[in-house]
């Protein structure tokens, strides 16, 4: 092979192999390594998998550990991309010297592979081989259809083969005598290097589909157009990054730790992961917690409006986060709902904390779409506005278009009262009057959740209002008796009126009343109804 022939086999390769490593960060992915030439250091310390190009990982790192590996031979041909991969190419033998200087050997390319699987029973048995791990051939140049189906025969054979049944029992098995003929030949090029049971299993994680794979150059548009999805603007820049990370991974002096989604990250400029959700909601873990009257309520008032933003309101303490934390449950099977929490535990207007400017906004939403209904990561925003919301447009778009049918997409904006304030304080326009405009799709809707006295804070005017009841005398006994079993009807109903049935003024009464083992008179004195009961949550920074 000459010179020009060899670079164009390199950038197949690292282009191919950056195709791979983009899988890393996708939504969802269980794939926690890619190693460029041979296994990982752990599985391979002596180099002996020279017959591997690239090894994918899912589940783990090792290969005891993962739930499955793929393991690929790259091919690839500039002067003949239409020759296809016959019976007679496939055992073909060819003079070959190993890339670390040693002797040269004559093997084929189906030797070479079954090689790989050799290698392979020196780690694992072969019950795991067959569960967990493929050998792939990957090239531009596409398969022959008869050596596919032949090798796609035998491999449903052996997978159910009986103990002892070998090559000849494969070859009696194969009703047609084709694809006997292109089995026996490939048999006869592994030669010894199997044995008959052995070579059996081997078909059976053998796979051709790859070949016929794109070319160097559109592989190449490929990983472009990817990282143009993920770093808006700067695709060429990030294309090359990607390509000098698989190719300094293939260097002889490379660890082969291999590269896992942090690798893929930093080379296209994210230095720290969790940058992808610049602003996560910092709420409380439910346990068991009572319905919230308004979940209800704010599901029918957005199904009545597709495509609409919603305002939920209440005092404090109401039970707003709450109600939207159990939306999903009153919502059709398969629908989504994203929460962006304004409040952040109180740090909303801490310096470095803030919620309330377009790009947190844009970001935490865009990748907790991502994480949720496999639309694209957004890596690194854009600078301008206008092209983050034309982002989160599409990011929209695309989340929708993943739904279940009769599903729908529901944006929560938890104590966007908090947003509307931080950015007045800032004196920045923050991130509501953007929402406010944005076009949603018609199974999208966006739900604003604020203390009464701020809903024109919002921006929002003309939005479908809900306010927020209190717990009605049902759910605050049930509230009461959580925490004292031996409350009485009449205690409840006393509990209910002082409450207001405000369920965080409830809360405070309950867990204070157990922290100090109060009886059931001083628990009812200290949530009278006079001062408010909600006056020590708007005291409280707890308070939202």
């Amino acid at each position: 092979m000459g010179a020009p022939e060899s670079n164009a086999g390199d950038d197949f390769h690292f282009w191919w192999s950056g195709t791979r490593v983009l899988e890393l960060i996708e939504p969802g992915t269980d794939k926690t390594v890619v190693v460029i030439e041979g296994l990982s250091h752990v599985d391979d310390p002596d180099e002996s998998y020279e017959a591997v190009d690239v090894a994918e990982y899912f589940g783990g790192d090792t290969l005891e550990a993962a739930s499955a590996v793929n393991l690929s031979q790259l091919k690839y041909s500039t002067k003949h991309p239409g020759t296809a991969w016959t019976v007679s190419r496939l055992c073909e033998k060819r003079t070959r010297r190993p890339a670390n200087g040693g002797s040269s050997s004559t093997r084929s390319v189906i030797a070479d592979l079954a090689g790989v699987y050799l290698q392979l029973l020196k780690k694992l048995d072969r019950s795991e081989i067959q569960r967990k791990v493929y050998i792939h051939l990957v090239s531009n140049q596409p398969g022959n259809p008869l050596v596919q189906e032949a090798v796609a025969s035998a491999a449903h054979w052996a997978r159910s083969r009986r103990p002892g049944e070998g090559r000849p029992a494969l070859l009696k098995a194969l009703t047609d005598p084709q694809h006997a003929d292109v089995v026996k030949r490939l048999s006869d090029a592994v030669g010894q290097v199997l044995t008959s049971e052995q070579f059996c299993d081997f078909l059976a994680v053998l796979d051709l589909s790859r070949t016929g794979s794109l070319g160097r150059a559109a592989l190449a548009r490929g990983v472009r157009a990817r990282a143009a999805s993920l770093t808006p603007g700067r695709d060429d820049e990030s294309a090359l990054r990607l390509f000098e990370l698989v190719r300094r991974e293939a260097l002889p002096e490379s660890t082969r730790r291999g590269i896992r989604a942090e690798d893929v990250l930093a080379a296209l400029g994210l230095a720290d992961p969790l940058d992808l959700y610049p602003a996560s909601a910092r709420l409380t873990p439910l346990d068991n917690p009572l319905p919230a009257p308004g979940a209800r309520v704010i599901a029918e008032t957005l199904l009545a409006h597709p495509g609409a933003i919603v305002v939920a309101h209440g005092p404090a303490g109401a039970g707003k986060t709450t109600a939207i934390r159990q939306l999903g449950d009153h919502l059709p099977s398969g629908s989504v709902v994203t929460l962006f929490d304004c409040y952040g535990g109180g740090e909303y207007l801490s310096s470095g904390e803030e919620r309330h400017t377009p790009q947190r906004f844009i970001t935490q939403t865009i990748n907790d779409l991502a994480r949720q209904c496999g639309s694209p990561f957004l890596i690194r925003p854009p600078a301008a506005d206008e092209e983050l919301w034309r982002r989160l447009g599409r990011a929209l778009e695309d989340a929708v278009k993943a739904l279940d049918p009769g599903a729908v997409l529901v944006l929560a904006v938890d104590a966007a009262d908090n947003a509307a304030f931080a950015a007045h304080k800032r004196g920045d326009r923050g991130f509501l009057a953007g929402l406010t405009g944005l076009p949603l799709p018609s199974r999208a809707t966006v739900v604003l959740t604020t203390r009464s006295h701020r809903v024109k804070s919002l921006d929002a005017s003309g939005a479908p209002q809900v306010e927020l009841a209190p717990f009605d005398q049902t759910t605050s006994t049930a509230h009461m008796r959580r925490y004292r079993s031996d409350a009485s009807p009449a205690d409840a109903t006393a509990f209910h009126h002082r409450t207001d049935g405000n369920p965080r003024a409830q809360y405070y009464a309950l867990t204070q009343a157990e922290t100090n083992k109060w009886e059931m008179t001083a628990l009812l004195e200290s949530c009278a109804r006079t001062p408010s009961p909600c006056s020590r949550c708007c005291l409280s920074r707890h308070c939202r």
